[in-house]
């Protein structure tokens, strides 16, 4: 469980810091995909807050949401991402 909790941290590292410049370069397609990725791989883990997050803004973006709007609401999921993954690794030491 630790080798996949391993992988999905990097996996999910390296997505969510190519979020900003997709943002930015409007590749709302690929972005969509990072955060529907994200989405089922954090329920793995039991990272449910973070889980609800990824499909509201995978939603968003299929809705068309501005791209300030989603900044905003990628950021509360970064947050969010953060304080559950602390959570995980109490829970797998």
């Amino acid at each position: 469980m630790l080798r996949l909790f391993s992988e999905y941290r990097q996996k999910a590292e390296t997505d969510l810091s190519r979020t900003e410049e997709l943002l930015k370069n409007e590749k709302t397609e690929e972005l969509r995909l990072i955060y529907h990725s994200l989405r089922s791989s954090s329920q793995v883990f039991g990272m449910m807050g973070f889980s609800f997050a990824c499909q509201d803004i995978e939603q968003r973006i299929l809705d068309g949401e501005t791209s300030e709007k989603l900044d905003k609401f990628i950021g509360l999921s970064r947050q969010i991402y953060e304080q559950e993954l602390v959570d995980v690794v109490t829970f797998l030491k």
